[in-house]
């Protein structure tokens, strides 16, 4: 007998060949448990400083690709942003994006206006939805379309009231609230 006495490799550490020397830090990004002869990299989502015998999950609403490194790694999903919302632990809480706005991918920093024609109704938008044909609006971060005036109508994403026109024999008088047919007598083109 030699006297040679093998120990296990703390969690964390690893020792990938047999033979006398000691074991190695897993680096960040990976994991072990105890005795390993390996570290794992953590699956997307997680994250792992060294010495840890098990990923972090990055919070609610946030993730990061496989093999993170730390909790700044972690991103908000998308739908969702942490602009101004830091937390005491270094990283980040991810909020929804108000309505009428919206954040289609993870590494984009805050959330964006829906431009006028579009909008967002609800909380956590991934993108934002055009007025539908007959509906218009004209501000950006909306949350509703209007509708055209009684018997108005409009191409999808109209941005403006005047996209609004009155069927042919119709008119839009100087109250717009709702098309009137023409005078006997008087004419008017289909949508002009």
């Amino acid at each position: 007998a030699s006297g040679v006495r093998c120990t296990a490799c703390l969690a964390g550490y690893f020792r990938a060949a047999n033979g006398t020397g000691g074991c190695e830090k897993c680096a960040d990004g990976e994991y072990s448990l105890e005795a390993a002869a390996a570290c794992i990299a953590c699956e997307a989502g997680k994250y792992s400083t060294t010495n840890l015998t098990a990923c972090q999950s990055c919070g609610l609403h946030a993730t990061v690709i496989a093999g993170g490194l730390m909790l700044s790694d972690c991103k908000c999903d998308a739908g969702f942003t942490a602009a101004g919302t830091q937390n005491d632990t270094g990283g980040t809480a991810c909020r929804a994006c108000a309505a009428g706005t919206f954040r289609n991918r993870n590494m984009s920093l805050s959330c964006e206006a829906c431009g006028a024609g579009t909008f967002s109704s609800m909380l956590g938008a991934t993108a934002c939805q055009e007025c539908a044909a007959n509906t218009y609006l004209e501000i950006q971060n909306g949350t509703a379309c209007k509708d055209c005036p009684i018997g108005g109508v409009s191409p999808p994403r109209s941005r403006n009231a005047t996209d609004c026109r009155c069927w042919g024999g119709y008119y839009l008088p100087a109250s717009g609230v709702r098309c009137t047919a023409c005078l006997a007598g008087y004419f008017r083109a289909a949508n002009s």
